[in-house]
Formats: structure tokens, C-alpha cells, sequence
């Protein structure tokens, strides 16, 4: 399974993967990533708002509303990704009209099937397990889940516009949080006071 670590190591490698950090740290979907613009980034609240996300239109790359209404959020950021985020900007060179946070270097945004095959490349080349770029995405649901983060939660994260949504897509984790919620009532209701004595 792809995670954080993998996305640090890829991200090291070239200037155009500093967006698979992001996506494995949040979730967020490439054309949410590919669409923040500097003035969505709230680094000092530790926090970042999904505005808009560039789509594959008729005509070529259009910028446009996220894929639901609960795709415009709010995402919390865990320090470290906070300070990725502040050495990205600090090295941008060129900051466009737009100000988009991901540029190709003069402040144009970036082609998103273009930080697709270059993500898969560099996977190939690193000798690296056969992986995606949304697969971060599907990392960062899993982990949530499989961490015991409130399935809500984790939905709000992603933008799922359905909580049923995130439960069927990471049906797979489900088992495991019925074991751990078994456990915790257990260690809340002492049940071995309610069994009978063993008679003497």
C-alpha cells in the first residue's frame, strides 16, 4: 500500500510530484490539488479550503467547481504538511496571475495527466510497486479508517457527498473498526461481573 513516506521519497524526486504529498497527507483529488490557488492556503491556521478543481473539458483543462457541493471544504493540515507546503511556495519563482500553488515553474498551471505519468514513471524507475497517483487518495481513506478516525470525518475529508459513499468504497476496512469498537465498549462495561460464580 502506497503512503506518506513513499509520497515524501517521490516528491523528493522531482518538482511536479510535490503534489503527491499533498494528495497522500489529505485525500484531496489531483484536480483539487492541481486548483489550489495561494489565497486558499490558510498555513498559520493550519488549515486549507477546497475552492475549485481543474477538469477535463471539451476544449482541454478547464478550472471549475469541485466534483460535488461537499467538495468545497475545509481541510486540516497536520504540521509537516504545513511546512512542505511553506518550503514549496518559498522556491516558486514565478507566482502567475492566478497564483496557483502547484505551477510548472512560471506560474502556469500544471497538466494534470501530466503529474500522472510523471508520478508512474518515477514509481517505475524507483522499483516500486505498480501504483496510481489516486491510489494516495485511496491510502489516505484506508489509514483514516483503518486508524479509527470517525467514518464522518474522513468523508468531510475526502468530499464524499455521502457518508454511504466512503463506507462502500472502504467496505474492506469496516470489519476492523467492528473489532476495535468491540473492544472499547468491552473495556467500558465489565461483562465478567455479570457472569455467575463458579461454584465451589
Amino acid at each position: 500500500m502506497p503512503g506518506p513516506c513513499l509520497a515524501r521519497r517521490l516528491s523528493a524526486a522531482s518538482p511536479l510530484l510535490s503534489t503527491s504529498a499533498m494528495r497522500a497527507a489529505t485525500g484531496m483529488r489531483r484536480g483539487e490539488v492541481l486548483g489550489l490557488r495561494r489565497a486558499d492556503l490558510r498555513l498559520a491556521e493550519g488549515f486549507l479550503m477546497v475552492r475549485q478543481a481543474r477538469f477535463r473539458g471539451v476544449d482541454g483543462w478547464v478550472v471549475n467547481d469541485p466534483k460535488t457541493r461537499a467538495g468545497q471544504r475545509r481541510v486540516a493540515l497536520d504540521p509537516a504538511s504545513v511546512a512542505v507546503l511553506k518550503a514549496h511556495l518559498d522556491a516558486q519563482v514565478v507566482i502567475g496571475v492566478e497564483g496557483y500553488v502547484f505551477d510548472r515553474g512560471d506560474g502556469e498551471p500544471l497538466d494534470p495527466d501530466g503529474v500522472t505519468g510523471t508520478f508512474e514513471r518515477l514509481s517505475r524507475v524507483a522499483g516500486l510497486p505498480r501504483i496510481g497517483l489516486h491510489d494516495l487518495r485511496h491510502t489516505a481513506a484506508t489509514l483514516m479508517l483503518a486508524n479509527g478516525e470517525n467514518p464522518k470525518v474522513v468523508q468531510e475529508r475526502l468530499g464524499h457527498s455521502w457518508i454511504s459513499i466512503t463506507l462502500d468504497l472502504y467496505s474492506h476496512v469496516v470489519p476492523t473498526l467492528q473489532d476495535a469498537a468491540a473492544d472499547r465498549l468491552a473495556a467500558s462495561i465489565d461483562l465478567a461481573e455479570c457472569l455467575p460464580s463458579a461454584q465451589a
